[in-house]
């Protein structure tokens, strides 16, 4: 399993067992059902019920953590996720990085990335024609870095409502 660390767990919030995790790194939450912590067997998951953000630092609340007192033994323990969670600090780096639609194929390398500040936008060029695609994470079915390919699930009639 690949993971990346992400920050550590810097207090409790509530008592209900809630953690706040203070974050060294840029994550998608709606990707992340774990969080992983370093223990002598390695790394020990610890499953999430609810993650939410909290200014710069993410409010979490795990399973079986249901007291004040529980949540305590985690203070100051680093977090890590599965890497897939973790957003690049450089979007730029899927410049020349081939998306591939999971119905139609290659559709052709990216050109430009335009980061608006609300979603991630892809440049290519597809059938002789600029087109520009959102980079959503639910969209997104798999990068493949070693590759250069993202894989792709576009919403039905997306890509010719842009060829036209």
């Amino acid at each position: 399993m690949n993971t990346l660390l992400i920050g550590y767990f810097s207090k409790t919030h509530g008592i209900k067992g809630e953690l706040i995790i203070h974050l060294n790194a840029t994550v998608n939450v709606q990707t992340i059902k774990a969080f992983f912590t370093e223990s002598q067997a390695g790394m020990e998951p610890h499953f999430a019920e609810h993650i939410s953000f909290l200014k710069q630092s993410l409010l979490v609340k795990i399973e079986d953590v249901t007291s004040i007192e529980l949540a305590r033994k985690f203070i100051g323990k680093k977090v890590h996720v599965n890497a897939d969670a973790v957003v690049p600090e450089n979007d730029n780096e899927f410049i020349g990085y081939v998306i591939f639609e999971n119905t139609i194929g290659a559709l052709g390398s990216i050109t430009h990335i335009n980061d608006t500040g609300t979603q991630i936008l892809a440049t290519l060029i597809y059938k002789e024609k600029e087109i520009t695609l959102p980079l959503h994470p639910e969209l997104i079915t798999e990068i493949d870095d070693k590759k250069k390919v993202i894989f792709y699930n576009s919403p039905n009639g997306l890509i010719d409502l842009l060829l036209n």
